[in-house]
């Protein structure tokens, strides 16, 4: 695999793992794929855009989040196996992101068109994550509200998934999360894993983009 690809797309790490599996476990995949899509129970009335984000969707909860009978995750396995025989610096990056993938709802407090330096902070707690991804800073636009996972790679925060949804906030509601003395008054939801966070945005009961109550 060409690394340098890798750090412009990361999403190619997780890409790399479901081509394997989809070749050579194609029922398992498939069966795992299936099961996603009825848990999520998308909404009929879904343009072929969203169907597209979807599919991507459940490509990355199944390289990430779904296990495995052996009780680990494709991602995982796919280190252990090494059916690529990538060297021993390449799967030190494999292990990086596998140990510290996370997703979360998250404010996006700050953003730079210029360099694509964004700050990032899950709605559940005060830690900060930056993020330098030009890319991603284009399509944002401005400070907001999103669902995403994150993870280390090569020591830096990258986004190694889809974007499962983003919401810009009014001016008012972001002076109030940069304030940790006014941040009582944003109501927030319970964390939820990934498969909620896309069941709630691309299922038939899909709730408000952001996922949290702003009062």
């Amino acid at each position: 695999m060409d690394m340098d690809s890798v750090f412009e797309t990361p999403s190619l790490l997780f890409i790399e793992v479901t081509e394997y599996y989809a070749d050579n476990h194609a029922g398992l995949f498939d069966a795992a794929m299936s099961g996603f899509m009825t848990e999520v129970d998308a909404d009929p009335a879904l343009d072929s855009e969203d169907v597209e984000v979807l599919v991507s969707l459940a490509v990355e909860w199944f390289a990430f989040d779904y296990v495995l009978p052996s009780g680990i995750t494709p991602f995982h396995e796919f280190i252990q196996l090494n059916p690529e025989h990538f060297d021993e610096e390449t799967l030190s990056l494999y292990r990086e992101v596998a140990e510290s993938q996370f997703v979360a709802d998250f404010w996006l407090t700050e953003i730079d068109l210029d360099t694509g330096r964004m700050v990032l902070r899950p709605i559940h707690n005060d830690a900060e994550y930056l993020v330098v991804d030009k890319q991603a800073a284009s399509i944002f636009g401005e400070a907001g509200a999103l669902g995403i996972r994150l993870a280390m790679l090569a020591g830096k925060w990258v986004m190694p998934g889809s974007l499962v949804y983003y919401s810009e906030l009014p001016a008012d509601v972001l002076e109030e999360i940069n304030n940790p003395l006014a941040f009582d008054s944003i109501a927030l939801d319970e964390p939820r894993s990934f498969i909620e966070m896309v069941k709630d945005c691309f299922g038939p009961d899909s709730q408000d983009e952001v996922g949290v109550q702003v009062l």
